[in-house]
């Protein structure tokens, strides 16, 4: 009966740690998602721009020719 009050017990802190480990989890999840609609929202607005079309266009043939030409 000892020994299943033990294991009952180390059952029961290593659940607690688990969730405790999700919420971290779902609270980074929720953070960075803020981080990527604010991302986006500066990305639409410099569309919007000539001078943000041709940034993008730079950053985008940048990122194209970054491993040189095939």
């Amino acid at each position: 009966m000892k020994g299943i009050i033990e294991e009952n017990s180390l059952l029961k802190n290593e659940l607690l740690k688990t969730l405790d480990e999700k919420e971290k989890l779902v609270f980074l999840c929720e953070e960075l998602l803020i981080e990527k609609q604010d991302i986006e929202r500066k990305y639409r607005s410099l569309r919007n721009s000539k001078l943000g079309r041709l940034t993008i266009w730079y950053w985008e043939r940048r990122r194209k020719f970054k491993n040189g030409p095939k």
